[in-house]
């Protein structure tokens, strides 16, 4: 199986670019799209298992804290230290245990691809992913990290970034579309400075 999972789908640009690509057009795709923001949806879900759950460490509800004023135009977080002062607006989600979703989904045969832009939570999730060794199942990430933007130590970021540097068979890639609105993070190279 071939698998295109969108953690942070928001209005679906990703899904759409994916959707558009040579790499889609080539082969069969299952596409996961995952967005918990109740005051978003992506508009092309037609192609994909969509789920409002948030991605998480563990199976649960957490809270999601919104955007009072851009409710519809900025991405939440389940990050309490993300530093946008009008996060306020918390809604309780039900969120899942990622990595166990991997291993229950997904054999090393497949190929799985990732994109994460999940506001800061995307630390979390890889460092348990390498603890269990859900990571092995992944052969492609697309990350856009946001320690710039958390209370968060750079080194943190940096070492979980060496870590999956090491990790063989993994391709590790910036953000799918972030190199578009910001060019200088068009290699991974950038999150290590």
């Amino acid at each position: 199986m071939n698998a295109f999972i969108d953690l942070g789908s928001f209005r679906g640009d990703t899904l759409r670019m994916f959707l558009g690509s040579e790499e889609y057009k080539k082969d069969r795709w299952t596409i996961f799209a995952f967005e918990p923001n109740p005051y978003v949806t992506p508009d092309c879900i037609e192609h994909t298992v969509f789920s409002r759950k948030a991605a998480w460490t563990e199976d649960g509800k957490i809270a999601l804290f919104v955007s009072k004023r851009r409710k519809t135009r900025s991405g939440a977080t389940v990050m309490k230290n993300k530093l946008e002062k009008d996060f306020c607006v918390p809604v309780k989600v039900k969120c899942f245990d990622f990595s166990k979703w991997i291993l229950d989904n997904f054999n090393k045969k497949d190929y799985v691809v990732i994109k994460f832009n999940i506001e800061g939570a995307e630390y979390l999730i890889l460092k348990k992913m390498i603890a269990d060794g859900s990571i092995h199942y992944v052969n492609r990430i697309y990350v856009q990290f946001h320690a710039h933007k958390m209370k968060m130590d750079k080194e943190e970021q940096r070492d979980l970034i060496r870590q999956l540097q090491t990790i063989d068979g993994l391709d590790l890639q910036p953000d799918y579309k972030g190199s578009e609105k910001h060019p200088e993070r068009a290699s991974i190279e950038w999150y290590l400075k």
